[in-house]
């Protein structure tokens, strides 16, 4: 997986025009040292499993615990996705609608960390199901094959065989889509990274939890392996709090900078340009009938047009004068009384 990150982040670099900054750099070399100690430090032990065996496997609770927790994470980065693409995405996919109007989501301001959650998504949920897709792989296929040695007619008519099939089918499809949708809208340095991170944590928790290899760690393996995974939960949110637009200490200025390029497809501007938060598209669109920009203050609010400030400030002082004439006709009563 080091492998994957460092050769992503140069491929990008310097085929892509992607700049790389110091937070990367960081990101890239914690990620790197916490493969390294989890790897030193998991389980080395293999045995030989019969079909049957790995079949119960799936009935542990460790295993039901790792099911459980990856699905409630597929689901939590889902809805989030959805939520925050149905603001800032004027043609969203059908279920951002449903599922705004479940959560009554406030669908008018787009607070910077919901960005940054919209693009920590796509690269967590292709890594969640490449994680799945591995931790299944192998007993998957060890199943398979003594299935296939029964004979070929055994394999096909075994209903386990298509079940494992699309099961592992699934995860690679979802993989790819949410990689790939990920890719359409982010730097691949960001999204490729948090994928290969993610995908190689899930698929070795899932493998101790699945094959019970935890039995086999020590007190000083086990704090050491615990150290790793928090290394590399580190080096993902320093990936996961980048700016995607702003990228301009790239290490590499120096000695090869990126040439410029008009209308280069790879560059990801911000949609708005705010400190904190910016209006969602409906409210860009209300407040810019002509389809131009909206105008923001010193507090990153966006400014409304000098019609409709105009027609609130009406409303506001006939507001006024209807509460002085409630007033009015109070005094005039209790005078009367």
């Amino acid at each position: 997986m080091s492998v994957v990150i460092v050769s992503n982040a140069l491929l990008a670099r310097f085929l892509l025009g992607e700049p790389i900054g110091k937070r990367d750099s960081v990101a890239i070399i914690i990620i790197i040292g916490a493969v390294v100690v989890t790897t030193l430090f998991a389980p080395k032990a293999t045995k030989k499993y019969e079909s049957d065996e790995l079949i119960e496997l799936y009935k542990q609770p460790g295993f039901y615990g790792f099911i459980s927790l990856l699905v409630a994470l597929l689901f939590s980065f889902f809805v989030v996705n959805r939520v925050v693409l149905g603001k800032v995405d004027p043609k969203p996919p059908p279920s951002s609608a449903c599922l705004i109007k479940f959560w009554r989501a406030d669908i008018d301001y787009v607070p910077k960390y919901q960005e940054q959650i919209l693009a920590f998504s796509y690269g967590a949920q292709a890594g969640l199901w490449g994680g799945l897709s591995v931790t299944m792989m192998k007993s998957a296929i060890s199943i398979i094959i003594e299935y296939s040695n029964k004979g070929i007619k055994e394999m096909f008519i075994e209903p386990l065989t298509y079940g494992l099939l699309g099961v592992l089918i699934f995860c690679w499809v979802f993989q790819l889509y949410w990689i790939n949708t990920g890719l359409e809208r982010y730097p691949a340095v960001f999204i490729v990274s948090i994928e290969a991170v993610l995908n190689e944590l899930i698929a070795v928790t899932g493998g101790i939890l699945y094959f019970e290899e935890y039995s086999q760690f020590t007190l000083k393996s086990a704090l050491l392996f615990g150290f790793g995974l928090f290394l590399g939960v580190f080096g993902i949110i320093l990936f996961a709090t980048r700016d995607n637009y702003d990228l301009e200490d790239d290490v590499f200025k120096g000695c090869c900078p990126i040439k410029a390029i008009e209308n280069d497809p790879n560059k990801h501007e911000r949609p708005v340009d705010a400190i904190s938060r910016r209006p969602s598209w409906k409210v860009q669109a209300s407040t810019n009938r002509r389809g131009e920009m909206p105008q923001f203050g010193e507090d990153g609010n966006v400014l409304m047009p000098p019609a409709i400030i105009k027609a609130e400030s009406l409303r506001s002082d006939q507001g006024e004068g209807q509460e002085q004439q409630k007033d009015d006709q109070f005094e005039m009563t209790a005078m009367s009384l």
